[in-house]
């Protein structure tokens, strides 16, 4: 009998094929080596696919820094409306230093 694999043609004996298909183990112990290599594979890949991701902001914290920052701003325009200018001017810097803060969260 005749086999072709990979585009060879392989002359195998009945008794052979027999053989073959009668060796549980073997098969078993092949499929079982060729399982744990594709398991490795996908394990590898989704490593990959994950270290590739960005962690997801903090979007409460967030929230409330930006509001922190908003409250910063409206003092410092109630200060600047008031004519203390050198106490507006610092608070903007500070809300400035709080949105820096906000955008690393």
């Amino acid at each position: 009998m005749a086999i072709f694999r990979k585009g060879e043609q392989i002359h195998i004996s009945d008794k052979d094929i027999t053989a073959e298909l009668q060796d549980l183990e073997g098969r078993q112990s092949k499929n079982i080596t060729y399982q744990t290599q594709l398991n490795d594979l996908k394990l590898e890949l989704r490593d990959i696919r994950n270290s590739d991701k960005q962690d997801l902001p903090d979007a409460f914290l967030h929230q409330r820094i930006s509001f922190i920052k908003s409250a910063i701003r409206l003092g410092a325009c109630a200060f600047g409306f008031f004519g203390l200018f050198e106490i507006a001017f610092i608070g903007l810097f500070l809300a400035e230093l709080v949105g820096i803060g906000e955008e690393l969260v």
